[in-house]
C-alpha cells in the first residue's frame, strides 16, 4: 500500500499519479492561466487608448489649431516639435529678410516695397505665435503635474527687472536712494537673474516625461495608465 507524499492520499497498489493532486494541480494551473489572461487583457485595455500620434511638424500645426488652449496636457514631442519648427520658421524669415534687404539696396523702389511687405509679414507671424507658444508651455507644465502659474514666476521678475534697469538708466538715478549711482542697475539685474533661475527650473521640467496616468489637468497624452 502506498500513500501520496504530497497530500497523504491512499494510492493502494496503483503506480499512477495521485488523482487528488493531479486534479488540484490541474485546477490551480487553469485558475492561474485564467487570472493571467485577465491581467493581460486589463493591461491591453488600459494602454490601448485612442491616442493621436503625429510627427514633430504635425504637432507644430496642432498647436496652432489649439491656439488658445491653456488647459489639458502636452507631451514632450508636442512641446519640442512646436518650438523646433517655430525656431526654424524664425530663422528662415530672418534669412529671407536679409536677402530682401540686399535686394532693396540694389533696386531701391521695388526692393523697398517688397522688403517692407515681408517685414510686416514677419512681424505678424511673430505676434501670431505668442499665444500658442504660451499655451503649449502651460500644457507641458500640466503634463508633469506643475501649475501653469510657474510661467509668471519667470516673466514677472524679468519684465520688472528690465523696466527698473531702463528707468535707472534714463533717469540716471537709483531706484533705491541708498544705492550708489554707479550701481543703480543692480536691483533690476537681481530681478532678471531670479527670473532666469525660474526659467531654468521650468526648462528642466519641460524635458521630463509625462506623469503616468491621469492627473488633475487631464488624461495622459500618451494613453499610458
Amino acid at each position: 500500500m502506498a500513500f501520496c507524499p504530497d497530500c497523504g492520499a491512499n494510492l493502494g497498489e496503483s503506480q499512477e499519479p495521485c488523482t487528488r493532486c493531479a486534479k488540484n494541480i490541474e485546477a490551480v494551473t487553469k485558475n492561474f492561466e485564467g487570472q493571467s489572461d485577465m491581467v493581460f487583457s486589463s493591461v491591453q485595455q488600459n494602454n490601448n487608448t485612442d491616442v493621436e500620434e503625429l510627427s514633430l511638424f504635425g504637432y507644430y500645426i496642432k498647436c496652432f489649431k489649439n491656439y488658445v488652449k491653456f488647459d489639458g496636457r502636452a507631451r514632450r514631442k508636442e512641446y519640442w516639435g512646436f518650438y523646433l519648427f517655430n525656431c526654424l520658421a524664425e530663422i528662415a524669415l530672418a534669412i529671407v529678410g536679409a536677402v530682401l534687404g540686399v535686394f532693396a539696396a540694389i533696386v531701391p523702389v521695388v526692393g523697398a516695397i517688397v522688403s517692407g511687405g515681408f517685414t510686416l509679414i514677419s512681424m505678424l507671424y511673430s505676434l501670431a505665435v505668442v499665444l500658442p507658444m504660451f499655451a503649449v508651455w502651460m500644457r507641458r507644465l500640466h503634463d508633469v503635474g506643475k501649475s501653469g502659474l510657474w510661467m509668471l514666476a519667470v516673466f514677472i521678475p524679468i519684465v520688472l527687472g528690465i523696466v527698473l534697469i531702463f528707468i535707472s538708466i534714463v533717469t540716471r538715478s537709483p531706484i533705491i536712494p541708498e544705492i550708489v549711482p554707479e550701481y543703480r542697475w543692480i536691483p533690476g539685474a537681481v530681478l532678471v537673474f531670479v527670473g532666469a533661475v525660474f526659467a531654468l527650473i521650468t526648462f528642466i521640467w519641460s524635458v521630463l516625461d509625462s506623469q503616468r496616468g491621469s492627473n488633475i489637468y487631464g488624461p495622459n497624452p500618451k494613453g499610458i495608465n
